[in-house]
């Protein structure tokens, strides 16, 4: 099972199902089933909630909300525990639960085109890591920005 834990230590099991998808739309308006669609050139609504934070915490929180309930966490309280790292362990614990709803051939191309994804954020990760680690060309890009925007401090 998908799971994350926020910032206040609470653990978080992501499931999808037929009703978790009914409440998220219910709740959030946001089609949980459509979130992945194949042959769209926008990225299907998976982009919508890459780009709009509220949106993804109101998922989450949709998602969640029968443990939420039972442990009388707020939507408020549950998205100001939300955060930085946490909201990337977050996206990806919905897509995981995603995966695992989806029948086999869609959750094998999800899975695959994740992979791919994970490989191209590492190797940025290994590029930036050494572009910062070259002070030089940090200081050529910090004294550039600086007189782009036309101020000396």
């Amino acid at each position: 099972m998908a799971s994350f834990e926020d910032t206040q230590g609470r653990k978080w099991h992501l499931s999808i199902d037929i009703n978790t998808i009914r409440r998220v739309r219910t709740m959030t308006g946001f089609d949980l089933y459509k979130m992945v669609e194949f042959g769209n050139n926008n990225g299907g609504t998976i982009r919508q909630l890459t780009e709009d934070v509220i949106l993804l915490v109101d998922v989450l929180y949709a998602i969640v909300k029968p443990d939420a309930d039972q442990a009388g966490i707020t939507d408020e309280e549950f998205g100001a525990a939300l955060g930085g790292d946490v909201l990337g362990r977050a996206t990806e614990a919905l897509l995981d639960a995603y995966i695992n709803f989806c029948p086999s051939r869609q959750s094998k191309i999800l899975t695959a085109i994740r992979e791919r994804l994970t490989e191209k954020e590492q190797e940025a990760e290994k590029a930036l890591a050494a572009y910062t680690e070259d002070r030089t060309e940090l200081d050529r890009a910090i004294d550039a920005a600086i007189e782009a925007s036309g101020s000396s401090s």
